[in-house]
């Protein structure tokens, strides 16, 4: 099997790489990414390439299956370079797969492309809404606008997306706990959570996605989220009511401060949604079941992150790295 994935330095990029690597499933690995590869070599030929660059479509041929996982996650001060690049690059990758007639591809989504669920209990079938108040919401609705075009194309094609909740365990960078940490402090009425899932069990979900032949959207997602009551707690950190409007002032400023990477867009979506999910057609069907609750998921990366030096926590911010490079990533 050739596999292909986009997004391969990232952090789901780096685990999933592993997990295909030590499974042996692989003849090649095409990783393609725009930060450096540390990635050990053996069956991975590594391309630098910008998932917006046209020429992605040499990269892609012959492989069996795609993996796109390439994305802009963390909030950056230049929101034309996030657009580009989520849904720009994610519609390139799109069509280069369909003029090669790729077999298999599969999508990175999130539960963000819901949007925001007033006491919804969400499943697969759920229609994505998006936010357009979030970027991330909104480009993730617009990715799979796009992938929705793809599959009434392409029906030859077996498509599957995995919509996860926030990822994190003991390989997470530090801006996760910076988000969950910020919505823990601005909380703005009680029975508030944040959906977050172990790395763990989100790889494999993909990795089963990438060996069965399943088709469709698939819900990676606990039931019971993580109050956020809980997240103060297992911080330490002062857990205060604020109105909506000041914790959301609060955020932009700190954001446009550089004091944060979160913004108010992530903190919209966890002060209005409820999270409450239902995942059975995805454990059926792709015959899985997260194996850590989602307060281990928490506490693993809270460990991890308590023993990062600040040199440590610095060198892990690829937001940084993604801005100074923008007028690289331009194809040519």
């Amino acid at each position: 099997m050739r596999i292909a994935f986009t997004g391969i330095t990232g952090y789901l990029g780096q685990l999933l790489f592993e997990r295909i690597e030590r499974e042996g499933v692989a003849d090649e690995i095409i990783g393609i990414d725009v930060a450096p590869s540390t990635l050990p070599p053996s069956r991975l030929k590594y391309v630098c390439r910008d998932v917006r660059d046209p020429a992605i479509e040499a990269d892609l041929r012959g492989c069996d299956t795609v993996v796109h996982l390439a994305f802009i996650v963390e909030t950056l001060h230049d929101r034309a370079l996030m657009y580009d690049v989520n849904v720009n690059g994610s519609r390139n990758v799109l069509a280069a797969c369909e003029r090669l007639g790729t077999p298999n591809v599969i999508i990175a989504s999130s539960i963000a492309a819901y949007g925001i669920q007033h006491d919804t209990l969400v499943t697969e079938n759920t229609p994505c809404l998006g936010d357009s108040r979030s970027y991330y919401a909104h480009t993730k609705r617009l990715m799979e606008d796009a992938v929705d075009l793809f599959e009434s194309r392409n029906p030859r094609s077996r498509v599957a997306r995995l919509r996860p909740e926030i990822f994190v365990g003991p390989r997470c960078n530090t801006w996760a706990v910076d988000a969950m940490g910020m919505a823990g402090r601005f909380d703005t009425r009680s029975g508030l959570s944040c959906p977050i899932i172990h790395e763990d069990d989100v790889v494999d979900a993909f990795f089963k996605a990438v060996m069965q032949p399943v088709r469709g959207a698939f819900l990676i997602a606990h039931r019971n989220p993580l109050s956020l009551e809980s997240i103060a707690r297992l911080s330490g950190l002062p857990h205060r009511r604020l109105p909506e409007s000041l914790a959301l002032a609060a955020s932009e400023l700190m954001f446009k401060l550089r004091l944060t990477r979160m913004n108010r867009d992530w903190l919209i979506l966890m002060l209005r949604n409820s999270f409450r999910y239902d995942p059975s057609w995805t454990e059926q069907t792709l015959g899985w079941k997260p194996q850590h609750s989602a307060e281990a998921a928490f506490t693993a990366v809270l460990k991890n992150h308590q023993q990062l030096s600040l040199r440590d926590r610095l060198a892990q911010g690829r937001v940084d790295r993604i801005e100074g490079t923008r007028f690289s990533l331009q194809p040519g």
